[in-house]
Formats: C-alpha cells, sequence, structure tokens
C-alpha cells in the first residue's frame, strides 16, 4: 500500500516523471502477482527500530522508511537499486 501512495503522490506532483497512475500501478502488480500487503500497526512500530550506518548519507523519504520497516517487520527481502536505501544497516536490504 505504501507503493501505490507514493505513485499517486508522485503522479500528481511530477506527471512527467511518474508514466502511470495508481490504478494501472496495482493493475499491473496484480497481473505479475504481487500480492498487497497493508500497513498496519507493527509496521509503523518497526520504524524506530531501523538503523542507518554512521557514515551513510542523509536519506528523508518516508516512503523508503515505511516500506523498509514493512519487510523487516514481516521477514521478507527489500530489493532495491537505491542507493541511499543501503545505507540501512538492516539485514533485509538486498541490493539489485
Amino acid at each position: 500500500m505504501a507503493s501505490v501512495w507514493e505513485v499517486a503522490i508522485k503522479r500528481k506532483l511530477h506527471p512527467e516523471q511518474m508514466p502511470m497512475d495508481e490504478e494501472v500501478f496495482v493493475s499491473l502488480c496484480e497481473e505479475t502477482g504481487f500480492e498487497r500487503l497493508d500497513i498496519r500497526l507493527p509496521h509503523i512500530f518497526t520504524l524506530k527500530e531501523l538503523r542507518r550506518q554512521k557514515n551513510a548519507p542523509c536519506h528523508n523519504d518516508p516512503f523508503d522508511r515505511l516500506m523498509l520497516a514493512k519487510a523487516k517487520s514481516e521477514g521478507f527481502r527489500f530489493l532495491t537499486h537505491d542507493s541511499l536505501i543501503t545505507g540501512y544497516d538492516e539485514p533485509c536490504v538486498m541490493a539489485i
């Protein structure tokens, strides 16, 4: 759900940078077989457990932090190409 929310906001603010709206995004995710993971209280509570490496550059994306907390809380792997996410000292982060 955090991804859908982020797509909706980014599409509204910068449609030239977000080629699809949230409905198309959800449809494509469903066609691909992704399952929706609602935002639950344990995900929010896990936010306070996230740790960054001391020398990591600042990371100010609340959507990324929420998705990372969800992955950590659920025991999932968080796959990312965002080099700022790899600054979190979390075993659930996998850079691709």
